[in-house]
């Protein structure tokens, strides 16, 4: 009967001694915006050599990549603009958006990620 019997132990970290430290909401915001525009600028000029260059047009390899670009600068602007907007104001991930609003910030995050 004792080979039949399952251990029941668990595996337990202790964390409670480790404080959690999370940066306030404006050095979070700061750090947010410093990586936010870069990327902005570089997605933006990808996508316009990526457009403008007739060479690189034609080829159908860019139109996936011209596609991916497309897709980030739609996160960029909606999905970090939101995120940028609630470290602004220091409610962090909660927001007071309509229903409208949260519903279209759903499907950016969840449908094109």
């Amino acid at each position: 009967m004792a080979d039949n019997e399952t251990e029941n132990s668990t595996y337990s970290y202790d964390y409670d001694d480790e404080e959690v430290i999370i940066p306030p909401a404006k050095v979070q915001f700061w750090t947010y915006l410093v990586f936010e525009i870069p990327s902005l600028f570089c997605n933006l000029y990808l996508l316009c050599y990526l457009t403008f260059n007739q060479r690189l047009r034609s080829q159908l390899q860019n139109h996936v990549v011209m596609i991916l670009l497309f897709l980030c600068l739609i996160i960029l602007v909606v999905d970090n603009s939101f995120h940028l907007d609630g470290f602004r104001t220091g409610h962090g991930n909660s927001f007071l958006f309509s229903i409208e609003v949260c519903l279209l910030w759903w499907i950016i995050d969840y449908g094109l990620q």
